[in-house]
């Protein structure tokens, strides 16, 4: 009896063994003895790494890890579906993962990577997979720019702390995010553009927290530092408008006056230095920094606060006829915007925003590339990020939809020898679709968001400009009564202090009323009003 059932379980023995490993058995054409190194050879050649995730796998599955040791990934990405599609193993890690992988393999790199984060519990994750991933996504890769993502602390061990910083530093913080940025920074390597990136976060969080001390320490180590990724242009405009905020005025006005006219970032660095010299008590300055702003040709990428920061200029030299003129130069710019922009936030699927994105897509325009397109759209529609970021990602998934459909394509045409089926592909080509819709919709999103802000600067703006009319008719009343006590004193010329350093200085008004636009920002500007004059 002991011996019948050792037998027995013997037989059953040898049956599972030969049902685990039928191809070690039976994969052989010959009858002749191989060798071991020719025996390795056609059995590495036969299966794939990756079966060892799946202990019993199917026919339609062995058909797919075939195909992936072949090095066919067109092929395995169709079998995929037919070998796991209908399976409860498919909603498991290793399953997604090896999906992900075959994205990956594809070409569909964005499409990977967030599927593998909405999808994937990284703890869950076989290290089988993990290295292969790992080795097609290293942490200089630029679908971590791209890709929306959720962190989870499981992340860092398959992909390494720099990623992690590269994900997190895409969020906009504010300034009750300090300490989230600290322990970011904790985890960054010194020395790093990852570690630069998020300093410059906590820079920002910090002066908008109020703790401008801390702020202008970081901002001048971040200024030295050789890996950093933000642009010198940025940091003069930060560093000057700490200064300005704080009250150094002299100091903030130098590093403005770093900026030069090639900058996206100039026509608010001369508004802001006009700001600078009216606070100072110099509106002849202030004139003579938005003198330029106001060239016609300029008028749709200037914002509605150079405008108004002009006529305080004007008020405060008591050059009313000129005052009036600048209110009429406001409401002739910025009602037909305000049009526009109330049209934008309807509709933002409109010729102008098309061809805008369309154009980003191929390279990031600055303002004074817009030409006719600038009247339409938001004034800082070049400068933002987040837009620039919808659009980028917007771009690649749409060049992955092009494999998508290729492959597709191909499948229809029975150009992967049939593999597959066709409900699985339609429902893998409508998802992929479908991230590509979600990614333009973000960017059609932001730019109704922008024409919302200018609509709100615009009637912010409004009001304070009604207020410069009401005092310009107040002081106009008794300008006389100044000019008549006055009229026997020595008036005092307010002459302005140098704008543009050098020869190519030039007075205002210009006498042939020609402007070029080498001249842009070299103004100066000498007055004698009625309210500067004092009695002796």
């Amino acid at each position: 009896m002991i011996k019948s059932l050792f037998i027995l379980l013997l037989v059953f023995s040898s049956l599972s063994w030969a049902e685990d490993d039928v191809l070690s058995i039976l994969g052989g054409s010959s009858d002749k003895p191989k060798s071991k190194e020719q025996a390795k050879k056609e059995k590495g050649a036969e299966t794939s790494p990756f079966k060892a995730l799946f202990p019993r796998t199917t026919a339609e599955q062995n058909i797919l890890f075939s195909l992936m040791q072949n090095g066919e990934f067109e092929k395995a990405l169709l079998q995929y579906f037919e070998a796991f599609g209908r399976s409860e193993i498919h909603k498991t890690a290793n399953a997604q993962g090896l999906l992900v992988y075959l994205f990956l393999k594809n070409g569909m790199t964005v499409y990977g990577v967030e599927t593998l984060f909405s999808q994937v519990e990284p703890g869950k994750l076989s290290p089988i997979l993990m290295q292969p991933l790992r080795e097609m996504l290293p942490d200089n890769h630029t679908v971590w720019k791209v890709a929306r993502l959720t962190w989870k602390p499981q992340w860092t061990q398959v992909f390494g702390p720099s990623v992690e910083v590269q994900v997190k530093s895409k969020k906009v913080f504010t300034g009750k995010d300090t300490e989230e940025l600290k322990n970011i920074i904790k985890v960054s390597a010194p020395g790093t553009a990852d570690r630069a990136a998020i300093q410059w976060q906590l820079v920002i969080a910090m002066a908008i927290s109020g703790d401008s001390v801390t702020a202008a320490k970081l901002l001048n180590s971040l200024m030295t530092t050789p890996a950093n990724p933000v642009g010198e242009d940025l940091m003069n405009m930060t560093a000057a408008r700490m200064l300005f905020e704080n009250g150094y005025m002299d100091a903030a006005i130098k590093y403005y006056k770093k900026i030069n006219t090639k900058s996206e970032f100039w026509l608010e660095a001369q508004e802001e230095i006009g700001w600078s010299y009216l606070r100072k008590g110099e509106p002849q300055n202030t004139l003579a920094a938005t003198q330029s702003l106001l060239m016609p040709e300029l008028q749709y990428i200037v914002g509605a606060e150079t405008v108004f920061l002009r006529s305080l200029g004007q008020l405060k030299v008591c050059d009313y006829p000129n005052v009036l003129k600048t209110l009429a130069t406001f409401r002739e710019r910025f009602k037909p915007k305000t049009g526009e922009m109330i049209a934008l936030t309807q509709n933002a699927s409109t010729p102008t925003t098309k061809e805008f994105i369309a154009k980003t897509k191929k390279q990031r325009l600055k303002a004074t590339e817009l030409g006719s397109m600038a009247a339409k759209l938001p004034r800082l529609v070049t400068r933002d990020e987040a837009l620039f970021n919808h659009i980028v990602l917007e771009r690649e998934l749409e060049k992955e939809a092009e494999i998508a459909m290729g492959i597709y394509g191909r499948s229809l045409a029975n150009g992967t020898s049939k593999v597959g089926f066709q409900a699985d592909l339609e429902f893998f080509k409508k998802s992929i679709e479908a991230q590509v819709n979600s990614a333009r919709n973000a960017s059609l999103a932001r730019m109704k968001a922008l024409a919302q802000e200018e609509i709100a600067d615009i009637q912010r703006l409004l009001q304070k400009m009604h207020i410069v009319e009401a005092e310009v008719l107040q002081q106009a009343l008794s300008a006389q009564k100044v000019v008549k006590a006055t009229q026997a004193s020595k008036a005092i010329e307010k002459k302005g202090t140098t704008v543009a350093a050098g020869r190519d200085q030039i007075s205002f008004p210009v006498e042939d009323g020609q402007v070029w636009f080498d001249e842009i920002g070299k103004y100066k500007v000498d007055v004698v009003k009625g309210c500067q004059a004092i009695r002796k």
